[in-house]
């Protein structure tokens, strides 16, 4: 069911109680038939992670898109929340019951949402099938968490869309999960029979709920047109049985629905959305591939004596990889920094000794290096920011190793201009560029400042004015073109006279590499550099666990 931000969701249903790959297709699949061996294996053995793969390759098979970075967690099969994470990307999922746990499963049930009104033993034929449909049931649910993972992932925006009413978050993933089970059903006639039970199911737990916390079953065409037909209140403990209600009614109208193939509502509900909300695209690029494996700790913090520091990794204009690592020690009105520096994969050299810095710095304690431009093997630049908008002048750093070993200047070049977050890119011609964000005021919408960077003066000079936008903007390609990461949907777009056109990544999160750039999947693009006819990205390999540079091959 739902999310971090709401303390409880539908499969709330299980609180302990008494004590006890491809991108998003602009046409319908022509899927292969589902396979239903992993649910089968897993009703027979109580089996919760077969229970998984049965949910996955189901929805895999109509041709959506799996999420690389999505796991799942088991708990307790009769007293943890069953709920799906948006932030972590995680799925809590109750296991199911083994042969001794199916009474005081079912017990759970009916004293929790009926007052103990729906008898359980009369209403199965006997205990194997009780055994049966409460792994069934489970099955269900899972397939419901996975509705929520699917429409969060391709349409994060549905919840807010609604003004965040609780059916609304919930009939997706509903209708998802109904999808999955019909069209198993549709292959396999015992699951169809699962299915029809499941419909009596439903239908007899509601039943027994007091009608004045009871939904009534509302035509599904009427509640897939207005999904505020149906008003649903976030349930606490003492409130599950009208939420529980919720969710049966809605599940009564599914089953009693022919619903569309899977592929048809992945184009709806899933496919759509994510066109809408992604940039325009361009085929200028022909070809991504992986071509470095970074075997090292490049990003995140660490520890420096009893101070913690931070690891800010980026690409030199020849297309190497470095890391500039930092600490910084607040001082009176100053701060003293520990930077050490070096290409990534090898051993970084002590740049700065917790030397003092020399700045007029007005709150030490938010003081931050944010920005990193490496200029190749003996010198990068850094830049400060203030988030909190305290400071009132960037400060800039030029490190560099010369005959005597590394030294290091410092600038702050404009006073009065506060840092809320700064960026330094190399601009075509060659000329750094220092870009400071500023926030929208009554005076001027929010903004970055550009300005001329004198490498060797550490002095500023003419500055532009660009929009705020949401995505980063890295150094520019030699031919002037802007590289622009979308973080949010991860993908590569590249900026010329017009918008911003997407030139590889298809806006989901995941590490696949396709024929077609504009199918891949970037996990999180965290750094970017263009050179002559190529683009490097800085992405990460769930399965290695480790960060990984994509190279971009753009068309001659």
């Amino acid at each position: 069911m739902e999310e971090l931000k709401f303390g409880f969701w539908l499969s709330l249903l299980m609180l302990p109680f008494g004590g006890a790959g491809t991108s998003p297709q602009t046409s319908i699949n022509t899927a292969p038939p589902v396979s239903t061996s992993y649910l089968h294996f897993a009703l027979e053995n109580a089996d919760t992670e077969q229970v998984t793969h049965a949910v996955e390759e189901g929805y895999a098979a109509a041709g959506v898109s799996r999420n690389d970075t999505l796991t799942w967690q088991f708990q307790p099969y009769d007293g943890i929340v069953n709920w799906y994470n948006q932030h972590s990307q995680v799925i809590n999922l109750s296991e199911l019951p083994s042969d001794d746990e199916v009474a005081p499963y079912w017990d759970n049930w009916s004293k929790t949402l009926t007052a103990g009104n729906w008898d359980w033993r009369a209403f199965f034929a006997d205990e194997a099938e009780a055994r049966t449909m409460a792994r069934f049931n489970q099955f269900v649910l899972a397939a419901h968490e996975y509705g929520h993972a699917l429409t969060y992932r391709y349409d994060p925006e549905h919840e807010a869309r609604e003004g965040n009413e609780v059916n609304c978050r919930e009939l997706p993933a509903d209708r998802l999960a109904a999808g999955l089970l019909e069209e198993m059903a549709g292959v396999d006639p015992l699951i169809a029979g699962y299915r029809q039970r499941y419909a009596e199911l439903v239908a007899a737990i509601n039943a027994a709920i007091a009608q004045d916390i009871r939904y009534a079953v509302i035509d599904y065409a009427r509640l897939d047109a207005d999904c505020h037909l149906m008003h649903v209140a976030q349930p606490d403990e003492t409130t599950m049985a009208p939420y529980a209600s919720a969710y049966f009614a809605r599940w009564q109208a599914l089953l009693e629905t022919d619903l569309p193939p899977l592929a048809q509502l992945y184009e709806t509900y899933l496919y759509a959305p994510l066109r809408a909300r992604l940039s325009q695209s361009s085929d200028e690029a022909s070809w991504v591939t992986t071509v470095d494996w970074i075997d090292d700790d490049i990003a995140g913090n660490f520890e420096h004596g009893a101070i913690t520091g931070w690891r800010l990794p980026a690409f030199a204009p020849d297309g190497r990889l470095y890391v500039m690592s930092y600490a910084v020690t607040p001082g009176d009105g100053d701060v003293g920094l520990f930077v050490s520096y070096g290409p990534a994969g090898s051993k970084k050299k002590t740049v700065i000794d917790s030397a003092a810095l020399g700045a007029r710095v007005a709150d030490p304690q938010f003081f931050d290096l944010t920005a990193f431009l490496p200029l190749g093997p003996d010198r990068f630049l850094a830049a400060s920011s203030d988030l909190w908008g305290d400071e009132a002048s960037v400060v800039v750093l030029d490190v560099e190793r010369g005959p005597e070993g590394w030294t290091h200047r410092m600038a702050q070049p404009l006073p009065g201009v506060v840092p809320s977050e700064t960026r330094l890119r190399m601009g075509a011609d060659g000329v750094v560029r220092l870009d400071i964000y500023q926030f929208g005021d009554d005076d001027a919408p929010a903004r970055w400042l550009s300005y001329r960077l004198d490498a060797d003066r550490l002095e500023t000079g003419a500055m532009t004015e660009l929009p705020d936008s949401p995505y980063v903007r890295f150094s520019d390609l030699p031919d002037g073109a802007g590289l622009l990461i979308d973080q949010q949907n991860p993908s590569v777009l590249l900026e010329r006279d017009g918008p911003a056109l997407r030139i590889a990544g298809n806006g989901l999160q995941g590490y696949k590499e396709l024929g077609d750039p504009l199918e891949i999947e970037f996990i999180s693009p965290s750094a970017a550099i263009g050179m002559d006819g190529r683009i490097r990205v800085l992405d990460y390999e769930p399965y290695l666990e480790q960060y990984v540079v994509r190279e971009i091959e753009l068309e001659r």
